[in-house]
């Protein structure tokens, strides 16, 4: 059995990245209990805004020329830049742009389904199913990491087939590792809340079963 607590893997994201210079905490268990207080709690919330600059480090990084920094790849959405310490800054649309085929970029889907995605048992049976979302209209997307061409001529060129393994790309995530924290950015087309628990277990394995604790507040645009 597995459990989650969106409210506070989103905290501990914001709470462990380094590009906002924030020491990190040490991780703590978790028990019942905090889940039940969490949802009686107030929703959690940490807008970074509707076209966030974010600058940091990554660590052990291996290119040492300064490159584009891109949403997808071939590199149609250029966000910012890395040198070859492995400093960037990028700046993030106001929305994500539409994805192309096999380019990387997130799609856009209702915010109720994108949630749901959270527990890895979403699509199978439910029997607790509490999840309300205050507005179910709105959009949403996750971006879970930035594309940097290997070399300053891949950059430029098309995307072409690759005869080795090895693509022409590497890519970073936008915050550091942290125990016990998704590392993504999340965009909402507006403000909305979404709260409950979703428990399901899996079509595939008997016994098997996956919680999950919503209690968040999303502002329009990137947290």
């Amino acid at each position: 059995m597995s459990r989650i607590g969106l409210p506070i893997v989103l905290a501990l994201v914001l709470s462990g990245c380094e590009a906002f210079n924030v020491p990190r905490e040490p991780s703590l268990a978790v028990s019942d209990a905090d889940f039940s207080e969490a949802l009686a709690k107030a929703p959690t919330s940490g807008p970074l805004g509707r076209t966030p600059t974010l600058s940091a480090h990554v660590a052990r990084w291996s290119i040492s020329s300064s490159r584009p920094v891109s949403l997808d790849w071939p590199q149609k959405t250029v966000v910012g830049t890395i040198d070859g310490g492995g400093n960037y800054t990028v700046v993030l649309p106001a929305q994500p742009p539409a994805p192309l085929p096999s380019s990387g970029l997130p799609a856009t889907v209702p915010l109720r389904q994108l949630v749901r995605a959270f527990n890895i048992f979403g699509d199978a049976d439910c029997s607790v199913d509490t999840l309300v979302v205050s507005a179910p209209d709105a959009v949403a997307a996750q971006l879970t990491g930035f594309y940097v061409a290997r070399n300053s001529a891949d950059a430029a060129a098309p995307l072409q087939p690759q005869l080795s393994p090895l693509p022409p790309y590497t890519t970073f995530r936008p915050f550091t590792q942290y125990f016990n924290a998704s590392e993504m950015l999340l965009y909402s087309s507006g403000a909305a809340t979404a709260k409950g628990e979703l428990s399901c277990t899996s079509q595939y394995s008997a016994g098997s079963r996956y919680h999950l604790f919503v209690n968040i507040a999303l502002a329009q645009g990137w947290r």
